[in-house]
């Protein structure tokens, strides 16, 4: 008999399948929820991150703009837009982001330690407390810095430098940036109007992003000669040729888009870069040291026309026409000494070749009316011209004559005496005095002090010269043209004694009067000065030389350095190099009067030091004796071409120009970053690079 189907079994069964149908919809779901979580957290993660780099891309570009920036421009924020929007606040910064698809993140970053005026970031207590930003993350900025500063942490809510020590320090030429990316729900709310508008109760991601923003010298300057001919020096027997480096980062460097080439007469002489020191020349070109490629020598053959810095005209510091600064007529200046010996300025509306003749003296026109403004003094008894502000060579109304040439009339170099051209600090921020001419510059005499020379011609001037920019102004030296450094008109070619010797006023200059016999000032001052010395005594012979004399007499006040009784004490090395200024200068520039007072107890004739950016379209030639020497600080480019030609830029480009020439007995060539640098933050065109990079 057949039997039916058993009802609990179908009933088992039905219960079981249940069972195992309700727990798979289970962990499908439990599944699926956790996934949509995990989900979502990873985007708000990323959301975060992005939002964080947002934030130190535009921390980048703000400092490349202004390398002072520290969250405290708000007149200078991007236009808000829907997608982006930024709030800038008392060192506080707030970003804004929103995505096509709405949704919106936030980058956060702190400079302002909350801790008042006094403290040590240097800022006010954020005006508007909604702006406050409660984080202990701070950035530090420390791009124009010249040693390491801590970075120390806020408090937990913002407010106030923390008590614990600081983890680490920013080095110089650094900005350190944390940036905090914000995501989520919780972030929805906030606005530049509301920023810590945080949802209640609503998620919020947290990203951080923390970067060392590095000055990028190699990107701008890296060495501390640029050629864009073939760099030739020619030394005196036995002469060296140094170059070094103020920059740990940087090593000693010269580049040249030709040949470089060192040597001397009899084939000794020697060059000396260092164990780091480089040599960059033009493909398939060589640098050569008495005819052949030293062994040690680390020699890079390429193309270096990307590492010459366009500097153009507007780009450097200038004295304007029309201008509170001091005008001077376009022409020519002559010295003359009279019948009874004394000595005065005399001025022509003209230009004269160096062939032509000067006309005769008392046909030229009286010098106070050539001149306009204050900041320039002539002190024709010391045949001394002395710049304390910035002075615009007027070009005459015809427009033909243009330049500006000091000229001695060839009694004045009969008698061994030597004009000089002395630049003095001016007052208030610049610390450099500026000559600027649309027309060449020509100088017989020496140059001196803390100034800088500009000309859309040439430059030209003699030995001794001791001129300092700072690192403010950049500039030293910047021609259009040809910069040309000589030895002193007259002198024998070869150095030797048979030159005359440089006399300054005093018991040894000619033509004392009644009223004073000796010639001397009689205040008694015992003012530094620059007189007749005995020699170098260094294997340069016994013929007469300079020497620094200096007794405890008082600093010369800004009323005294007016009185031309002061005048040649005004034109020392000890003022003309001034400690306060000096003592500003970045870079360890404080031990630069030490330097110079030890070098110069004596002065050569035709000796150079030159500090600064020394900027030429054209050539740049040092032609001294082969017993003088030259030495730059800074940084040198004869860039060979216009660097502002729209078509070929390219240094190197015009034929035959580019070159260096160097002649002199030795020859000292010293990298200091701090005066391109700085000219090139002023003018906001700086370049930055991430030479650390962290996320958490």
């Amino acid at each position: 008999m057949r039997k039916g189907r058993n009802p609990g079994i179908v009933l088992v069964t039905a219960l079981l399948v249940t069972v195992l149908v309700v727990m798979l919809i289970t962990t499908l779901m439990g599944t699926g929820a956790a996934g949509m979580a995990l989900t979502g957290n990873f985007y708000e993660r990323e959301a975060a991150l992005l939002a964080a780099e947002s934030g130190l891309q535009y921390a980048m570009t703000r400092l490349q703009a202004n390398p002072n920036w520290r969250g405290d421009d708000p007149a200078t924020v991007p236009p808000r837009t829907p997608d982006f929007s930024v709030l800038e606040c008392d060192g506080n910064v707030f970003g804004f982001l929103q995505t096509a698809s709405g949704n919106r993140s936030l980058f956060r970053i702190k400079f302002n330690y909350e801790d008042g005026p006094g403290g040590v970031d240097g800022l006010n207590n954020t005006s508007k407390v909604e702006n406050r930003l409660a984080s202990p993350l701070v950035s530090i900025n420390n791009l124009q810095g010249v040693a390491s500063v801590p970075a120390h942490r806020a408090n937990p809510d913002g407010i106030g430098l923390s008590p614990e020590e600081a983890p680490y320090h920013v080095p110089r030429a650094t900005a350190c940036i944390l940036v905090e990316g914000l995501a989520g729900w919780g972030v929805r709310d906030v606005s530049p109007d509301r920023p810590a508008a945080f949802g209640v109760n609503r998620g919020v991601t947290r990203r951080v992003v923390e970067a060392y923003l590095n000055l990028d010298e190699t990107a701008g300057i890296d060495s501390v000669a640029y050629a864009g001919g073939v760099l030739d020096a020619r030394l005196g027997d036995n002469g060296k040729f140094t170059v070094s480096s103020r920059d740990d980062e940087i090593v000693p460097r010269i580049r040249s888009l030709a040949d470089i080439q060192v040597g001397s007469p009899s084939g000794n002489a020697s060059y000396d870069d260092g164990a780091e020191g480089e040599v960059v020349v033009g493909e398939g070109r060589n640098f050569l040291v008495n005819g052949s490629t030293p062994a040690d020598a680390k020699v890079e053959r390429a193309d270096s026309s990307a590492r010459f810095k366009r500097l153009k005209w507007d780009s450097i510091v200038k004295a304007k026409p029309n201008s509170s600064d001091a005008q001077l007529q376009a022409g020519t200046y002559v010295w003359r000494m009279s019948a009874d010996r004394k000595t005065y300025l005399e001025y022509f509306p003209q230009e004269f070749s160096e062939e032509a003749e000067l006309p005769p003296a008392g046909e030229g026109v009286n010098v106070t009316n050539a001149i306009a403004g204050e900041g320039i003094q002539v002190v024709p008894r010391t045949l001394s011209i002395q710049i304390s502000k910035n002075v615009y060579v007027n070009p005459l109304a015809e427009g033909e004559v243009k330049g500006l040439a000091l000229r001695s009339d060839p009694a004045i170099q009969k008698a061994g005496l030597r004009p000089v051209v002395g630049f003095v600090s001016p007052d208030g921020s610049q610390r450099a005095s500026v000559l600027t001419s649309v027309g060449s510059v020509w100088i017989q005499g020496a140059v001196m002090g803390s100034g800088a020379v500009t000309s859309e011609g040439s430059i030209r001037f003699q030995g001794p010269s001791i001129m300092e920019s700072d690192p403010e102004t950049g500039v030293s030296l910047y021609a259009k043209g040809d910069i040309i450094l000589e030895a002193i008109g007259g002198g024998t070619p070869d150095g030797s004694a048979e030159m005359k010797p440089i006399l300054i006023p005093g018991e040894d200059r000619p033509g004392p009067s009644e009223e004073n016999p000796s010639g001397d000032d009689d205040d008694d001052d015992d003012d530094d000065f620059l007189g007749p010395g005995n020699g170098r005594g260094n294997g340069r012979g016994n013929g007469p030389g300079w020497s620094t004399g200096h007794s405890s007499g008082p600093t010369l006040s800004v009323e005294d350095r007016t009185n031309p009784d002061f005048a040649w004490g005004a034109l020392s090395v000890r003022e003309l190099i001034p400690g306060r200024g000096v003592s500003k200068f970045k870079d360890k520039k404080g031990r630069q009067l030490e330097r110079f007072q030890e070098k110069y107890g004596d002065i050569d004739y035709a000796d150079q030091d030159l500090t600064g950016v020394i900027y030429t379209w054209g050539d740049f030639k040092a032609l001294l004796g082969p017993r003088d020497i030259l030495n730059i600080t800074g940084t040198l480019i004869a860039y060979g071409g216009s660097p502002e030609d729209l078509i070929n830029p390219a240094p190197g480009t015009e034929p035959g120009k580019g070159r260096i020439d160097l002649e002199a007995g030795r020859v000292g060539l010293t990298y200091d970053p701090s005066y391109m640098r700085n000219l090139m933050n002023n003018l906001g065109t700086v370049w930055l690079k991430r030479s650390m990079w962290a996320t958490w």
